[in-house]
């Protein structure tokens, strides 16, 4: 079973499967609630009352945010994370093309992404009353989502992606479905960082590293670095390099990296 689970390479036919796929997704997300929470609530345990008080109750230098108002905003999370996540199988489904159901499946892969993910665990962190797990996770895709800012602003201002990070929105055959329920790289920190409180508690920081750890390792030990075509060319071949496990994605290009 072990063996199965792990990944087998970029030719292997469990790759398009359709059980693969799903037991990784499944995996990857329980795997990562399980050890997040548990580590959380362990650090939260090891601080001072008051402390622990404090951050529960989502005190920060800005101001605070009332339990129940992130409760809505986590529901709100929540309720996008499963819209978003049936746009994007939606636009893979179509019983009459084995292609299109092989991409079907892969999505699955794709959405163990740690972006993904992280909408998923700040929806989970902000309704249990958890403001440090979702905080946590904002900073683990912080730099991410800052140089979407970036690549976005020079792509209006000189039609150049400074950096890399969101050339893949205008790859041959995205659609703009794709693209629009990729927006949430541009509002999620801000909407966490609100809701939780106006700022990021230090407890966070280490938090994150764990965050990023897991999930980096799980890619790297459940997903292949790509999944190639076929021989006889039904599947074209897809680039994965989930939560960059492998190697910097593909488009940034900067010799110092």
């Amino acid at each position: 079973m072990l063996a199965w689970l792990l990944q087998a390479g970029p030719k292997d036919a469990k790759h398009r499967s359709k059980s693969h796929p799903l037991v990784t997704f499944c995996l990857h997300y329980a795997a990562v609630a399980l050890i997040t929470v548990s580590t959380h609530d362990w650090m939260i345990a090891r601080t001072q009352p008051q402390q622990q008080q404090q951050q529960s109750e989502g005190f920060s230098a800005t101001g605070c945010t009332p339990p129940e108002h992130r409760q809505w905003v986590g529901f709100f999370l929540g309720v996008y994370f499963v819209l978003f996540f049936c746009c994007r199988l939606a636009l893979h489904w179509n019983h009459h093309d084995q292609q299109q159901q092989g991409d079907f499946y892969i999505e699955f892969y794709k959405q163990t992404f740690l972006c993904s993910v992280t909408i998923f665990h700040t929806a989970l962190g902000l309704y249990t009353n958890r403001p440090i797990l979702a905080e946590s996770f904002c900073v683990a895709v912080g730099i991410d989502q800052i140089l979407w800012y970036v690549d976005l602003t020079g792509k209006i201002l000189i039609n150049k992606f400074p950096i890399g990070v969101t050339k893949y929105l205008f790859w041959p055959g995205t659609s703009w479905a794709s693209r629009l329920t990729s927006t949430h790289h541009l509002w999620t920190i801000p909407v966490v960082l609100w809701a939780s409180g106006g700022g990021i508690r230090f407890l966070a920081l280490p938090l994150s590293a764990v965050v990023v750890l897991v999930n980096v390792l799980l890619s790297r030990l459940l997903t292949p670095h790509s999944i190639a075509a076929t021989d006889d060319e039904k599947y074209p071949s897809h680039y994965l390099n989930l939560n960059l496990a492998y190697e910097l994605w593909t488009d940034i290009k900067m010799p110092f990296l």
